[in-house]
């Protein structure tokens, strides 16, 4: 049921780690000398939920004084989109939402600064096409920040083995931090 769903995610925290609390604040000084450099900030959440980690990071670039885009990509699920309006207009945030349907099942990305993949690869049919789409969309000192492990069989994991995941990945040159 999409609103149980929508309830548990208001749930999750934006960061479940000093570890990864660290790494956000090192993703958002990385943004700013992007920022710097090229003037515009485009961040994507692909598989987004209720965006908890890059509207974070929206919000923090916002005080910093710098705009950012935030594009989110996802199924469209009762609730998700009007929640992550409310939130945007709240914070005065630039929100897109792209929706992933059977019309539309691999999105063509923009040019982006920094992407976030989180446990999304091992729902998806084909998730290498995603990593094509990654590929070439990313900027050149672009970061992508996903999970590529290997996730157990079941009902919702149509793609437990990510292995063709991480070899595209490879090929392209991504480098693996963590």
């Amino acid at each position: 049921n999409s609103s149980i769903d929508f309830f548990r995610m208001l749930g999750y925290p934006a960061f479940t780690s000093e570890r990864d609390l660290k790494l956000y604040v090192k993703f958002l000084h990385y943004l700013i000398e992007c920022y710097n450099e090229s003037g515009d900030i485009v961040i994507i959440d692909y598989g987004a939920g209720l965006a908890q980690i890059t509207v974070a990071l929206a919000k923090a670039l916002k005080e910093n004084n710098i705009n950012s885009k935030l594009v989110i990509f996802d199924i469209d699920r009762f609730m998700h989109k009007e929640f992550l309006n409310f939130v945007g207009d709240k914070y005065k945030l630039n929100l897109e939402f792209i929706d992933i349907n059977k019309k539309n099942p691999y999105p063509k990305l923009p040019k982006f600064d920094f992407m976030m993949v989180k446990d999304v690869f091992e729902h998806v049919h084909k998730p290498e096409k995603i990593v094509d789409n990654i590929n070439s969309s990313i900027k050149e000192y672009g970061v992508l920040c996903a999970t590529t492990e290997d996730e157990r069989d079941e009902m919702m994991h149509v793609t437990p083995n990510l292995k063709l995941v991480r070899d595209k990945l490879e090929k392209y040159g991504f480098e693996q931090t963590g």
